[in-house]
This record gives structure tokens, sequence and C-alpha cells, in this order.
């Protein structure tokens, strides 16, 4: 049941009916059947995993909870459990791809085969969401929940169990017990939100996908500035996928009169620096990586570069948590060593510009910065849409390429076409209030602005959406 579609629309409106008929008492166990019914549309049989999950995670916090000197034990314990489903599923055709090109060095046959079965959907963010919970706990942050279908319903809340935000329990939770009413600021937020996000994702992201597929399946006889434009639209097009589900999630429970996390600044793509490009970019799971691996790594050692190896081994995770492929992780390397290259020069480059009397908060300034950073962070985003180095390689040499008959190319048509959508998102995200979402741009606007941009947004996902196959979102395979 994809976000983008008729049925999602169908089935939400059905689940708002039924929970705000409901008395509060009943709405957890309602909210859970609608979850459950969710999961299954996508994959049946992995809803086992979900549910041994969330029983081992709801008896771990309670276990933790009642020691008084084991705890620590206990934790390790649990979060080793807790990583395994995710460990096994997602790495090992990986580990055994290995080691059976291992033994052939070795003229043997591996006696293991890599298996064909799907990765179950959103097994990061529900794991995620179980090591934070027995974290807190261990922590004294949060009380274990007394209640098995209010914590069931914290791990497979339907509109976040696929592809986050990763939420915390402590603010999931306490939403999920406070009664609310039917508001019609809670309804028309929660659709103007959906209607956002289902424009970036069918009208941005599938178009620029499209672009892309042709460019990089064979970049050697693509125009130089073409390529470009396709390393430039995988920032783009991964922005605007993966911020477009995350603009659904949070429209979903504003319904239910539920916030979620804000997972993406809204131009984030324009950010000056590397640093604050991450500050704002998936920030549930930048802010999970911090609180529960950089920290504790961090929290007895004052040793700078032991900081820096700390940040590197972060992003280094990051980059292997989206695959295990080889562009993956050197995607995540070169992210830490950018954070690293830019924190360890941070007050060098403030001092030169300084005795230079470069305004390092004027528009001037911004602007350089942001041209520089995000084109000097192009190249990553061949590493990130292919499978080895040697073929992001590849595509980054298909910038040399000649220009002639560019004019004559469908694909210049379509990549200017793009570039205009593109600008027109730009120039709505620009007047959304810092930290707020979508809803408090549209909501303000006078009836006939709003209601014009309303048609405007479904007449082009209208458009678009027809006779186009549905793309389903790039964090489903995360």
């Amino acid at each position: 049941m994809s976000f983008v579609s008729v049925f999602y629309l169908v089935f939400l409106a059905l689940g708002a009916t039924g929970f705000y008929l409901l008395p509060h008492k009943w709405r957890i166990l309602w909210l859970l059947l609608m979850s459950c019914l969710f999961y299954l549309s996508w994959q049946p049989a992995f809803l086992l995993i979900l549910c041994v999950e969330t029983l081992a995670a709801f008896w771990f916090g309670r276990t933790i909870a009642g020691s008084s000197s084991e705890k620590k034990k206990w934790l390790k314990l649990s979060v080793g459990l807790l990583l395994l489903p995710l460990l096994f599923f997602k790495y090992y055709n990986f580990v055994n791809s290995g080691f059976a090109r291992l033994l052939v060095n070795f003229q043997m046959e591996s006696p293991f085969s890599n298996q064909p079965y799907l990765i179950p959907l959103g097994i990061s963010f529900f794991t995620f969401q179980a090591i934070s919970y027995v974290a807190d706990i261990y922590r004294g942050y949060l009380k274990p929940e007394p209640r098995l279908e209010a914590f069931a319903l914290y791990m497979a809340f339907f509109p976040t169990i696929l592809a986050g935000p990763i939420e915390r329990a402590k603010t999931l939770l306490k939403q999920l017990h406070t009664p609310v009413s039917l508001s019609y600021e809670n309804l028309r937020a929660g659709m103007q939100l959906i209607l956002w996000g289902a424009f970036k994702k069918v009208v941005l992201a599938d178009r620029m996908k499209v672009f892309m597929d042709q460019v990089y399946a064979d970049p050697q006889s693509t125009p130089g500035i073409l390529v470009y434009f396709a390393l430039v639209f995988s920032v783009f097009h991964l922005f605007c996928d993966f911020s477009a589900y995350s603009d659904i999630a949070v429209g979903s429970a504003r319904i239910f009169g539920i916030q979620l996390t804000k997972n993406f600044d809204d131009r984030v793509y324009a950010s000056p620096s590397r640093t604050i490009f991450w500050q704002g970019w998936h920030r549930s799971l930048t802010g999970w990586l911090r609180d529960y691996v950089f920290l504790p790594l961090s929290r007895h050692t004052r040793n700078q570069s032991r900081l820096y190896l700390n940040l590197f081994f972060v992003y280094l995770l990051v980059g292997i948590w989206h695959g295990a492929t080889a562009g993956f992780v050197v995607w995540g390397a070169l992210n830490g060593l950018w954070l690293i290259l830019e924190a360890a020069t941070k007050q060098r480059r403030t001092s030169v510009f300084t005795r230079l009397g470069v305004n390092m908060e004027g528009r001037a300034f911004n602007a350089f910065a942001w041209l520089f950073t995000f084109n000097i962070g192009i190249p990553f985003a061949a590493f990130f849409r292919t499978n080895t180095p040697t073929e992001a390689i590849e595509t980054l040499s298909g910038l040399a390429n000649s220009n002639i008959n560019l004019l004559a190319r469908r694909e210049t048509t379509d990549c200017a076409l793009t570039i205009c959508l593109l600008l027109f998102m730009d120039y709505i995200s620009r007047r959304i209030p810092p930290n707020s979402n979508f809803d408090a741009f549209a909501g303000n606007q006078v009836w006939w602005v709003r209601w014009g941009l309303y048609l405007l947004l479904s007449l082009l996902i209208l458009r678009y959406m027809s006779g186009a196959e549905a793309n389903g979102f790039m964090y489903y395979n995360f």
C-alpha cells in the first residue's frame, strides 16, 4: 500500500474515522490493528520479525528497570539480540559472497548460498526505536511502558514503520496516551503535508529518477552537461524522495493529533557547509547516532584525535547502514573525512577570512559557500548511486564528454523542465518558517492563494502520476 495511492488515502480515512468514533481507551488498539494491516499489505511473513523484536524490547525494558546490579549486562545483551535480525537480513548475502570468493582462492566451494528473500521493510527503523527504548530506560530517562499494546504501537505505528522518522519512546508514547479531539486544524495541516509530499515524490523525485537512470546507464555516450545535471539531480532526488515520505508520514500522524519529528530542513540542499548539511539531513537518524553511538564512544575522552576518529566511525556506519556495497562505504568515509576537515580547519578559516575583511554572515559569502559545498559534494552522489567505486569514477569521467547535439536530445528538455519544477519547490521552501512544515506556510495564505496552490499541486500530481509506473520510496531499501 504505497503512500502515494488512492488505496492509502482510503485506508487513512477509515483509520481516522474509527479513531475519532472510538473512546480513548480503545484508540491505541485500533491504531495498532491499522498498523498491522498496513504492514501485512507489504510483507505478511515478516510481521513475525516485528512482533518478536517488539516482545523482546518490551521484556528487556522491564528487566533493565527492575535490575539493580546487572543493568549494564542486560543492556549489552538486549542491544546485541535486537541487532541480530537487522545484521542477518541486511548483510548475510554480502558476508556470504565474500566468504565464497575467499574459498575460491583455495579451490573450495561455499556450502552456503545467497538468499533471494526480501529485507524486511522498516527493519532498520523499528530496530533503532527498540534500542533507543532500552537504552533510555538504562540511563533513567524513561520508565518502562506498562501496556504492551501501547509499546507495540510505538514500534509499528504505520506512518513511521517503513522509513521513519525514528521516534523516541518518551515523546511518542506520551502522545499515544494523551486524549485528542477531532480538530479541523490537524486535519487541514495533515492533508496539506500529504499533498506537498506527494508533489515532491511524483512530480520531482520520480521524474528525476527517469532522467538519472538514462544517464547512469550510459554516461560515456551522454553530453557532459547532462552528466553534471544527473549528478545534481542525484542529490535532489534523494532529498525529494525521502523528505516526501517524511512529509506524508508527519501529515498522516497529524491527522490523529500526533506530532512527529521534522526529519529534514526544507532547504538542506542549500547548506553552506557539510556540517550544517548533516544537521538538517535525516535529523532523526543523525540525532540517534549522536546520542547512542558518538556520545557513548566519546564520553570519557577529551583527545581531539580520538573524537575525530569517533566521528569518522559514525559516518562510516552511516554508509554501511545504507547498504553493504563498496560505493556506500566510500560515500560514508568521504562524508566522515569532510566533516573532520571542516572541524579541524574551522578556527583557521575564520581567522583568515576575518583578516581579509570578509563578512562571513553576508549573503555573498553564504552563496559562495553553498556553491562550493554543493559542487564539491556532487561526486559523492556518484558513489551513492553506484555499486562500486569503478562505476562511480566511470560516471564522473562522463563530465568531460562533448556537448555536441545537446539541444537535439530529448533529455535536455526533460532536464530543463525538472529544473523549473525544482525552482518552484525552492520558492515555496524559502517561505516555510524555520522548524515548521509546509502547513505553516499554506495555512497562513489567503483562501484564494491557498486553494490555488492546492489545485496546482493536485493537477501536477495527476499529470505525472497518470501513465507512469509507481516508484517505491528509496528508503524502503534501507
